[in-house]
C-alpha cells in the first residue's frame, strides 16, 4: 500500500505542475551563464556576475556573493521575472574561489657584523601585512660566533599564504684589537724599577703579560708583551718584543756588596753622596766579618764593596 500512495502522490504533483505552467510562457535563458572565478585575496570585495544579457523584464539577485577573505564559496544567481505570464526561472550556481595571497616576498638574509658589545639581530625584509606577524628564535646576540636565527610567520586572517619558518645565519666577528704598541725605553739609571709598558687601551676582558719587566738593574733587556682574551670576542695580537735601556749616566752610581765572591746586596747612591743603605755582613759561623770600606767616603763611580773575614775570638 504504501508504494501505491507514493505513486498516486507522485501523479498528483505532476498534475499539478501541469496545471500551473498550463498557458505560460518559458523565458529564453539560453544567453545567460553564470561561470566559477578565482581571486587572488587583496583586501577588497570581489564578486561573481552572470554574463549575457537578461530577457527583457528579468532580474537577478546574488546570493552569497560580495566576499573580501579567502575562502570558496556557492554563489546562488536567483531570478525574477513575470510569474503571471512566465514560468518560474531555475538558479544558477557558481563557485567564487579567493586565493591566499602568497608572501614569497618576505625574506631574510645572512648578515656578518664586528663584535663591538651592543647587541645584534636579523629582521625579516619585506612589508608584513596587517595580521601576519613574526617571531624570533635565537636572535639579539652579543657575543663573537655565529647563530641560526629562525623567524616564525604567523597568519591571524586566513588570507596568507606564509612560509612556516624562515632561517639565516647572524655572524658575529671577533674584532681585532690593533691599536696596540710597544716601543723601545731608554731610562737612566738611579736604583728604582723600570717598567716598559704597552701603549692603547685594551677592552674589557683582554689582558697583558710581561715575561720580564720591573728591572732595577743597569743593562738592556728585551721584554715580551703577551695578550689574552677571555671574552672569545677579539683576536688579540701575537707576542710583541720591546728593548727596556737602563744607562748609567753619572747621576747615581752602583754599589755592590760582595762576601765570599758572591754579590749579596746592591744598592744606588747619588754621586758625590755617602751610602746610607748599608746591610749586615752576612752571617758565617766561626767567624767575624766586616765590610772594607770607609762609609763616610762619596761615591764618585761605581764601587765593589768586599768582606773580610776573620776566625772568630771565641772560636781561637
Amino acid at each position: 500500500k504504501s508504494w501505491l500512495s507514493i505513486m498516486i502522490l507522485s501523479l498528483l504533483m505532476m498534475a499539478m505542475r501541469s496545471l500551473t505552467s498550463f498557458g505560460k510562457k518559458t523565458y529564453d535563458m539560453s544567453g545567460i551563464s553564470f561561470n566559477d572565478a578565482s581571486f587572488v585575496y587583496d583586501g577588497e570585495v570581489h564578486s561573481i556576475e552572470i554574463e549575457g544579457t537578461l530577457p527583457e523584464g528579468v532580474t537577478v539577485t546574488y546570493l552569497n556573493n560580495n566576499k573580501i577573505n579567502a575562502g570558496v564559496y556557492e554563489v546562488i544567481a536567483s531570478f525574477e521575472g513575470d510569474n503571471k505570464k512566465y514560468n518560474p526561472i531555475e538558479d544558477l550556481k557558481a563557485n567564487m574561489t579567493i586565493v591566499k595571497k602568497d608572501l614569497s616576498n618576505i625574506k631574510m638574509n645572512d648578515k656578518t657584523v664586528t663584535y663591538d658589545g651592543k647587541e645584534q639581530s636579523i629582521e625579516i625584509e619585506g612589508e608584513l601585512p596587517e595580521g601576519v606577524t613574526v617571531t624570533y628564535l635565537n636572535n639579539n646576540q652579543v657575543n663573537a660566533g655565529v647563530y641560526e636565527v629562525v623567524a616564525s610567520l604567523t597568519d591571524t586572517t586566513g588570507n596568507y599564504m606564509v612560509k612556516e619558518s624562515l632561517t639565516a645565519s647572524l655572524t658575529i666577528e671577533k674584532k681585532v684589537i690593533d691599536n696596540i704598541s710597544f716601543n723601545n725605553k731608554t731610562v737612566p739609571y738611579n736604583g728604582e724599577a723600570h717598567f716598559i709598558e704597552i701603549e692603547g687601551e685594551l677592552p674589557e676582558g683582554v689582558t697583558v703579560s710581561y715575561d720580564i719587566n720591573g728591572i732595577i738593574r743597569a743593562g738592556s733587556y728585551e721584554v715580551t708583551a703577551s695578550f689574552t682574551d677571555t671574552t672569545g670576542n677579539y683576536i688579540v695580537p701575537l707576542d710583541m718584543k720591546a728593548t727596556l735601556d737602563i744607562v748609567m749616566d753619572g747621576t747615581y752610581h752602583e754599589v755592590c756588596f760582595i762576601a765570599d765572591d758572591k754579590e749579596v746586596y746592591f744598592c744606588a747612591v747619588e754621586h758625590g753622596k755617602t751610602i746610607e743603605d748599608i746591610p749586615a755582613v752576612p752571617y758565617k759561623e766561626y767567624y767575624d766579618g766586616k765590610w772594607l770600606f770607609d762609609f763616610d767616603t762619596v761615591i764618585l763611580q761605581d764601587t765593589l764593596i768586599y768582606c773580610e773575614y776573620v776566625v772568630s775570638v771565641d772560636v781561637a
